[in-house]
């Protein structure tokens, strides 16, 4: 492998390119994973990759397919329309072998489109999309306007010119709220803001499927019955929680034992140090006759 030293730019560029950014006086043929290539065969460490692109190596194999299809179907639209077309290449599907209502075996394709929500308003990331269903993470950490608009756009595919849907609906995770979150009254009580008229006419239209379903997991070092999923944690992870936490009893609370959070306002009174006993007042001299004070 040979180190690079940069020269002097070179002034004789070719006069159809723009000096935006000074040229080296070396030039590469070819790459293999990490590493460049001059004409001569001299190999080069890749530490720059370009400007502004994901460093992915070069003429991976994988890659390089991936980049023939998308070529082979679309290269560039410009940035003045829509991009659904383009994404649907990064878009995840899965494929799953299951018994359906009949007993009978039958293969599922899920296509599943990732959104990440970060500073965006909910209205602009979930907006125009038509979905079957909506799957929210850490659900009591996102703010409520990611369900309000949410559901919404679950339904819409398949269309009902192709059967529609036979399930609509949103599955929201997450570890216990404390009891001001919004999640709590929304879905651990169910409280949904109808008045007994709208939940009727609702119960009339959407039958069996309207309403809220609950389900409470184990805690983590729950016994009986155990917790769920602790075969995908490493070992201990739980009693390491123990230790993080040790002076978070309301964390402890909600990750730890999946009970839900108190509200607090303010710092508790004495939290790290025991009240000293009330002290007995007993005479002082003042100096003066009369009724002794009280000690301070």
């Amino acid at each position: 492998m040979t180190n690079i030293t940069l020269a002097p730019v070179q002034p004789d560029q070719p006069s159809h390119l723009m000096a935006t950014y000074g040229r080296q006086a070396i030039s590469f043929v070819r790459g293999r994973g990490a590493y460049l290539y001059t004409a001569d065969g001299t190999e080069y460490l890749d530490a720059l990759t370009g400007i502004a692109v994901c460093g992915l190596g070069h003429a991976h194999p994988e890659i390089a397919a991936a980049i023939a299809d998308q070529a082979a179907t679309l290269i560039d639209q410009g940035k003045y329309y829509e991009a659904n077309a383009v994404l649907k290449k990064a878009e995840d599907r899965m494929r799953f072998d299951v018994i359906d209502g009949t007993g009978q075996p039958c293969q599922i394709e899920i296509e599943m489109l990732f959104r990440a929500m970060g500073d965006q308003k909910a209205e602009d990331v979930l907006k125009g999309l038509e979905l079957t269903g909506l799957w929210l993470n850490e659900t009591d950490t996102l703010d409520q306007s990611v369900f309000l608009f949410g559901w919404p756009r679950t339904g819409r595919y398949p269309p009902a010119k192709m059967g529609g849907c036979q399930w609509r609906g949103v599955i929201a995770d997450f570890n216990a709220p404390d009891i001001d979150n919004w999640t709590y009254d929304f879905f651990v009580e169910g409280k949904l803001g109808l008045n007994e008229e709208q939940e009727n006419q609702l119960k009339d239209v959407l039958g069996p499927r309207f309403g809220i379903g609950y389900w409470k997991q184990p805690g983590g070092l729950s016994k009986d019955p155990p917790p769920e999923n602790i075969q995908n944690l490493p070992e201990g992870y739980y009693e390491g929680l123990l230790l993080a936490y040790a002076n978070q009893p309301n964390y402890l609370r909600r990750f730890v034992h999946n009970e839900f959070g108190a509200v607090r306002n303010g710092q508790p009174v004495c939290a790290r140090r025991k009240l000293k006993p009330r002290q007995s007042w007993r005479p002082r001299s003042s100096g003066r006759s009369g009724v002794p004070r009280r000690a301070r």
